[in-house]
């Protein structure tokens, strides 16, 4: 049976362990044919005993010509649009493609056959993603007592593991996702059985339950992700919106300061910016409290609060990455809102970092927003992945759902940088704190009576942007 041909991408140290990795693996039924490398000094050369055959405008010739069935991806430093521009090649001239993993086992020569994997998900990032060394974790979590709500989530259990690996004294996992916690215990215990593990089955909403939560646990540090994300059940129950993300919100600040937590750091939402949405407005209207308690705190607070915004997170429960993988496995069709619809994306890990960082950062009222380079198209993401299944799946465009923006928004008025690479500081405007306590106030009784339209009224009281009924949009400029 004849092999698999093989084309390299990157003539460099990585690509020549990939090439190592081959030769010492016949069993894997692979032949490299060779090179390609946009260093123009290379064309033409052989490098590592096999020839430069061009640069990466000459692969799909390439391909063709030389029977190539895989392309090898072998430039550690290669952004989400070269990713992303190799997946269409793929695409036609039926190739497979794979990538090596990061410059960390480069460095260390560690490159071996099994971490030669598929495109993921993260690869097709825009930009580099943003690492979190395990040092960094380290010197902000190791030794302190860590908190997190909502830690059965996709972001709020990767800080329980961080905290975990950087040696706390102590990790709270607080949600009401008995499942969820269960299985997360059990994997911090067999995999950090030297830190203790708390559980705690509790729901933001019920305040003296997390009252007594936070005074048993007394914790350092507390990472706020505990809410409700998705934009169109929002949108139909605004009333869940305000009693978790909100009312909720509050009764976390409120138990924080009454244990004398030391920092808490609220995740939050580019849907947050200029919302035209039910969730995003309402987690305005936290950020919004989480500032004005702040500024009542003063110069010396008991606990020092900070914001940070996400954009969408790759491959997180609920989001459009999984989603996607979803309709593949079952054959289709994907469904895709808009042609024009962008997002803004980052990685887990990034999540993680920004919480992290913010949380030894935060003076008092802070909002933290990663640079996530340029939204990438939900189309092109749509197609991409379908690529990497190597499938035949249909795309179809389904309309934007109520309460969903064609492109999204990191801040609206001044930013600021910070000395953290990548991380900037949103300085949104808010409200007199006299008028946004009388909201507050009205808006927990329109909750709790069920009534929509006051909730809705409330809200535009706050943030104007906010649509008259469900279904409608503003003009946001």
């Amino acid at each position: 049976m004849s092999r698999r041909r093989v084309l390299i991408i990157g003539a460099g140290v990585a690509g020549r362990m990939a090439a190592e990795q081959i030769a010492a693996h016949p069993e894997l039924d692979l032949e490299v044919i060779g090179f390609v490398d946009d260093d123009p000094t290379l064309a033409g050369r052989r490098r590592f005993g096999l020839d430069v055959l061009g640069d990466r405008g000459a692969i799909e010739s390439i391909v063709t010509t030389r029977g190539v069935e895989m392309l090898l991806l072998a430039i550690p430093s290669a952004e989400g649009e070269v990713v992303r521009k190799l997946l269409r090649t793929c695409r036609r001239v039926d190739a497979e493609l794979r990538i090596v993993p990061g410059i960390r086992e480069i460095v260390l020569g560690e490159v071996r056959w099994h971490q030669i994997r598929p495109i993921q998900p993260d690869d097709l990032l825009g930009r580099e993603a943003v690492e979190l060394r395990p040092s960094e974790a380290a010197a902000r979590l190791g030794g302190k007592r860590v908190l997190v709500t909502g830690a059965g989530g996709s972001i709020g259990s990767e800080l329980c593991r961080w905290a975990c690996r950087s040696g706390a004294a102590e990790v709270a996992l607080f949600g009401h996702a008995e499942n969820e916690l269960f299985e997360l215990e059990e994997e911090l215990a067999a995999d950090h059985g030297d830190v203790p593990v708390r559980v705690d089955v509790a729901d933001v909403r019920d305040a003296s339950r997390t009252g007594r939560v936070l005074a048993a646990r007394s914790p350092d540090i507390v990472f706020h992700a505990a809410a409700h994300k998705h934009v169109p059940l929002m949108e139909k129950q605004p009333d869940e919106a305000v009693k978790t993300n909100i009312l909720g919100t509050r009764n976390v600040v409120d138990a924080a300061i009454a244990a004398s937590v030391g920092r808490l750091v609220m995740l939050s939402t580019d849907k947050a910016v200029r919302p035209i949405s039910v969730m995003g407005a309402s987690k305005r209207i936290a950020e919004i409290m989480l500032q004005h308690r702040a500024v009542e705190m003063g110069d010396e607070p008991i606990t020092r609060l900070a914001m940070v915004r996400f954009g969408n997170v790759l491959g997180s429960r609920g989001s459009v990455v999984p989603r996607f993988a979803r309709q593949i496995e079952r054959g289709g069709p994907v469904t895709v809102s808009h042609v024009d619809a962008t997002r803004y994306f980052m990685t887990i890990k990034e999540a993680a970092l920004l919480v992290v960082l913010a949380g030894a950062r935060a003076q008092g009222g802070e909002v933290f927003v990663l640079d996530m380079g340029e939204q990438i198209s939900i189309l092109e993401l749509a197609r991409e992945m379908v690529a990497m299944s190597g499938r035949k799946v249909d795309i179809e465009i389904s309309g934007l759902r109520a309460g969903e923006k064609l492109r999204e928004e990191l801040w609206t008025d001044e930013f600021a940088a910070t000395e953290m690479p990548k991380v900037h500081l949103a300085e949104p405007r808010s409200p007199e704190a006299a008028s946004f306590k009388e909201v507050l106030e009205r808006l927990e009784q329109f909750a709790d009576d069920g009534e929509v339209a006051g909730i809705r009224r409330e809200m535009q009281r706050l943030v104007p942007e906010l649509p008259d009924r469900l279904g409608e949009t503003r003009s946001v400029g």
